[in-house]
């Protein structure tokens, strides 16, 4: 009984899984992504448009993503590996995009598209002698405060 189980789930297995599953589908060839990222070394004082849905300011104390009309969604700070994730409610497609950062506090600035999810995410990698950081949410602004 157990091997007649077991050859069932087996076969099951076999049946529904591809050849290679190391070679790509073709399940996202339809999809059209946006090429209009913009490639930069942020600094201190300096204000950038990451791509049409995105506008990032950094300051000596603090960094403010504009998203013109999208809501933060959910916001989650790993202080043990110095990440912070933001989430934005939309149904966008781009590109992912990491820009580098010279500041005392921030490292790296990634955003990307989760399009299945109808959400986008920006990912801030804080400098390792950062400890202390804020999320501050307003309408279309939401600030990290260090």
């Amino acid at each position: 009984m157990i091997f007649k189980i077991v050859l069932i789930l087996i076969l099951s297995i076999t049946a529904n899984s591809r050849l290679n599953p190391f070679e790509p589908t073709d399940l996202f060839d339809d999809i059209k992504i946006e090429d209009d990222i913009v490639s930069a070394d942020l600094k201190q004082n300096d204000t950038i448009n990451i791509n049409k849905y995105i506008k990032v300011s950094i300051f000596e104390n603090k960094l403010t993503i504009d998203t013109n009309k999208y809501k933060l969604k959910k916001s989650i700070i790993f202080e043990d590996i110095g990440k912070i994730m933001i989430d934005f409610k939309a149904k966008v497609r781009f590109k992912s995009k990491t820009v580098s950062v010279s500041h005392k506090s921030i490292d790296k600035i990634s955003v990307g598209s989760h399009y299945e999810e109808n959400l986008f995410r920006v990912v801030i990698r804080m400098n390792k002698n950062t400890k202390k950081y804020k999320i501050i949410k307003s309408k279309n602004l939401t600030t990290i405060r260090f």
